[in-house]
């Protein structure tokens, strides 16, 4: 997966620097700013997202797997429009960065598996190219800031007694509360953020779009509580759709 990255981060460089040289060949459009808003664009987006826990090792315990898992995100997103073709863009995200963990006794039963659901506040702010008019293709990177809000879970463990003496008596839970433990938790996920999509030009001010974007997680998501103990990262895939009012989008079309 970190390797991925990098690969990724070439090909988004790559985008920009194509993106750019062909705007720039753009003629820019008559420019009839009469207004505080005119060259900003308020919406919303939403969609799908998957996370995966990275860690430096395949397992953190004997047979013990973090797994990636599916949640959602919504939120509000703002445009200012420097040029036809750059574009400062921030959003405010409620997003779940949800993961899966399960291990195994010799290999064989299953003696823990837990669905966590995590829900965060994130903040991206990016730097966006794009080329087009009423049809628009842009790519964008950036950094975000993200803050642990709540959290549930939901699975099945046994005692240790299944280990010694084969008890398979196992402790059901569904929909508890995830506390956060202030010694061991991190509240705070910092990373990058970059991302591709189109987006169109429907009605006078009105854009509809679509866009795929990583999230890179940089921070641990847990203290350093405990000695020999394996970093954390989170990596989210995010495919989401959004509409916004932009006040440029008549006037430049």
């Amino acid at each position: 997966m970190r390797k991925h990255f990098f690969m990724l981060s070439l090909f988004m460089a790559m985008c920009f620097a194509g993106f750019s040289s062909r705007a720039q060949e753009m003629p820019l459009a008559e420019d009839k700013s009469n207004g505080t808003l005119d060259k900003f664009a308020f919406g919303v987006v939403g969609g799908w997202v998957e996370n995966e826990p990275i860690i430096t090792m395949p397992t953190y315990a004997d047979d013990m797997k973090y797994l990636k898992n599916s949640g959602a995100t919504f939120g509000a997103t703002v445009k200012y429009n420097f040029t036809n073709w750059l574009v400062a863009r921030a959003d405010l995200l409620w997003i779940q960065k949800n993961y899966k963990m399960n291990r195994t006794a010799n290999n064989s039963a299953s003696i823990l598996n837990s669905d966590y659901t995590n829900n965060y506040f994130s903040m991206p702010i990016m730097a966006q190219v794009q080329f087009g008019y009423r049809f628009k293709v842009f790519a964008y990177f950036g950094g975000y800031v993200g803050y642990w809000m709540s959290g549930k879970r939901s699975g099945q463990t046994y005692s240790m007694d299944y280990l010694l003496y084969n008890d398979d008596n196992a402790t059901q839970y569904t929909d508890e509360t995830w506390e956060f433990d202030s010694r061991r938790d991190n509240r705070f996920d910092v990373g990058l953020v970059y991302g591709i999509g189109v987006s169109l030009n429907v009605y006078d001010n009105f854009v509809v779009s679509a866009e795929g974007r990583y999230y890179y997680g940089l921070t641990d998501i847990q203290k350093n509580y405990m000695q020999n103990r394996i970093p954390h990262y989170n990596t989210t895939l995010a495919i989401q759709g959004g509409i916004s009012y932009d006040f440029t989008a008549k006037r430049t079309r």
